[in-house]
């Protein structure tokens, strides 16, 4: 009696009626299309408000930083521009933020003496590197790394990324035993003393078309060293490599420099301090992007010698070419996934193929479906539904309206044959699936010739 009593609930069950399973599977797709609706599917920068430390409102810094905070206000985030006394400040705030993480990133010259257990992170390399440059009234007459020696020279305010750039530069091989004057002083001062001739020479570690520079160069008549074995100083120094300024860069009519001049470069430096959500430095890395477009390949190709370990995120971009699909168009999610809930999300995954399995099934359904009904047509027109019996069907006595019937008969098979390869290509089709339409493709395109090789008959 059990046994028929629990029979007879499953034969009862309310999954065995069809209105029931109908609304379920409604149900299923509302929950879809619920889903998918909360995905933005033009994705902006909203969940990026960040403070970024830059440098002085008159440098290249802040310039940049600008930029990127206009790209954000474009896409709907935020970026405040926050000015500094340079790279050396910036780092000093960006390890003293870490408990308030009132600021997430800033702009560092590489190289710089890193705090110690500060838990700082490279988040990018720009792509544009600043250049360090040796002006003065006969800086021109500089060859060679000995043509320094006993020249006074000014390397920038004390702590001063300059200041610590030049002090490793006069540490390294080769320059160390000069007897040169390192003098600190602020920017606009060492220009006055080298204007003045009071200043042998000064170091500038500044974007190389930066307007004081080229003022510099253009009206106050001050010229750059070049030094023969630039490339053997940076194979001492690896934070620098070496460059060659065209001549006429500063004014290509005076050909202001007169002769191509061999300086060294440095990179500069996006860093974080761990504050940063993922989809923030995703954002970050965008906003930067959009600045330099060759940021991605740029970073792709240049070792991290900084003596920073590289940001997790800023991995995963570059590796990426750009932020992944979670990243870019549900970044709260990318957020709060951690490895805990990779289960849950595989039983997300295996829901969504089943579904789109089902998709795909009731499309091929419904293709064959339509094929079956166009060759009942088919049969009533001709008697028969081989293609090769069509191809030889007589075309005596084929009346007008059989014409017309076979004319929208073409037509509506053609139909069915661009639908078929649609759903073919559709993201619906589990992969390994496509044959079921290719399948069903070649059926409908043996009617199609069948039809028009009687067609043809027919007008001839």
């Amino acid at each position: 009696m059990a046994a028929k009593s629990r029979a007879s609930a499953r034969e009862r069950s309310p999954l065995d009626n069809p209105w029931v399973r109908g609304v379920l599977v409604l149900a299923a797709f509302a929950a879809l299309a619920v889903g998918f609706a909360v995905v933005d599917l033009d994705p902006d920068l909203a969940h990026v408000d960040v403070r970024v430390l830059s440098g002085s409102e008159q440098g290249n810094y802040h310039a940049v930083v600008d930029r990127m905070a206009q790209e954000a206000e474009d896409h709907d985030g935020m970026v405040d521009n926050v000015s500094t006394r340079g790279s050396i400040d910036n780092v000093q705030q960006l390890a003293a933020a870490q408990a308030s993480c009132d600021v997430k990133f800033g702009l560092a010259q590489d190289g710089l003496p890193w705090p110690d257990d500060a838990g700082l992170d490279l988040v990018a390399r720009l792509p544009r590197p600043e250049t360090v440059l040796f002006l003065g009234q006969q800086a021109n007459t500089i060859e060679v790394v000995a043509d320094l020696t006993g020249r006074r020279i000014g390397i920038g305010p004390e702590g001063s990324g300059t200041d610590s750039l030049a002090r490793q530069l006069f540490a390294s091989r080769g320059l160390q035993n000069l007897d040169v004057t390192l003098v600190n002083m602020p920017i606009a001062d060492q220009l006055s003393q080298l204007k003045a001739g009071t200043l042998d020479l000064g170091v500038f570690v500044i974007m190389a078309n930066a307007q004081a520079i080229d003022r510099a160069v253009r009206e106050e008549g001050l010229t750059i060293a070049s030094f023969k074995h630039a490339r053997s100083i940076a194979e001492h120094l690896p934070i620098v490599r070496s460059e060659v300024m065209p001549a006429g860069f500063y004014d290509p009519f005076l050909v202001l420099p007169q002769e191509p001049r061999n300086v060294l470069v440095v990179d500069t430096l996006l860093v974080g301090n761990g504050c940063a959500s993922r989809a923030e430095t995703m954002g970050v890395l965008t906003l930067l992007e959009s600045v330099y477009p060759d940021l991605v390949a740029h970073n792709n190709r240049t070792p991290n010698q900084s003596g920073l370990p590289e940001s997790e995120p800023a991995q995963v971009y570059f590796a990426n070419g750009g932020p992944e699909l979670l990243d870019r168009y549900v970044p709260w999610l990318a957020n709060v996934i951690p490895m805990a809930n990779l289960i849950q999300l595989s039983l997300a995954v295996s829901v969504l193929l089943n579904l789109m399995t089902l998709g795909h099934k009731f499309r091929l359904w419904r293709i064959d479906a339509l094929r079956v009904g166009l060759e009942n047509r088919l049969q009533a027109l001709f008697g028969t539904a081989v293609s090769e019996k069509v191809k030889e069907h007589p075309v005596e006595g084929f009346s007008a309206e059989e014409r017309t019937d076979l004319d929208h008969l073409i037509e509506d098979f053609e139909a069915l044959r661009v639908t078929c390869r649609q759903h073919s290509l559709s993201w619906l089709v589990p992969m390994g699936q496509e044959m079921s339409y290719r399948h069903q493709e070649t059926l409908i395109i043996e009617r199609l010739v069948a039809l028009a090789e009687f067609e043809e008959r027919l007008k001839a």
